[in-house]
């Protein structure tokens, strides 16, 4: 079963195609609404800074989409090596000595080694894009400095059909 049909629903991974809730740290009718997340923003922050710490990580990108209601982590990896440059000048497509988690096997094992990792980084990412509720859609990075602490956002938004718009802050 593919990891959308999982986060999406219409199915739970073991092969049963019953209707199982998708795994993931909010429930489908819980969790942050649109820029404002479930966790302040402060210590969300905190909370994603620290588990990637707990890993010696220096650095890590934090990739997602969605629009239309739906949407979640699409990839997530992080190295122990610095990004080389400013969070927000950071341009790259791959980290340097990269450990990627495999999001397909984290939402297998819920309750295992990277639930406080993906918790603390669905609460970043929903600071602003909360449930992905409204017609939108986005495609996404969290590009973070850890020495730092500096994280930034880059976004390709586009509302109802039109070209993609490109945001970038630091939060």
């Amino acid at each position: 079963m593919s990891w959308l049909r999982r986060i999406l629903g219409g199915g739970n991974g073991d092969g049963d195609d019953d209707d199982a809730a998708p795994r993931r740290a909010h429930g489908r009718d819980e969790g942050p609404i649109y820029g404002h997340g479930d966790i302040a923003f402060g210590p969300a922050k905190a909370n994603l800074l620290a588990a990637l710490r707990e890993r010696g990580a220096r650095s890590a990108v934090i990739a997602y989409e969605g629009g239309n209601d739906e949407g979640w982590i699409t990839s997530l990896e992080y190295s122990t090596a610095t990004l080389g440059a400013d969070p927000a000048d950071w341009s790259g497509d791959a980290l340097p000595d990269a450990t990627a988690v495999d999001i397909d096997e984290a939402i297998e094992a819920a309750g295992g080694g990277d639930d406080d990792l993906f918790e603390a980084a669905e609460a970043v990412m929903c600071d602003k894009w909360g449930g992905f509720a409204g017609e939108f859609e986005v495609e996404g990075r969290l590009i973070v400095d850890v020495d730092s602490e500096r994280i930034v956002r880059r976004d390709a938004v586009s509302v109802e059909g039109d070209p993609a718009v490109k945001e970038v802050e630091t939060i």
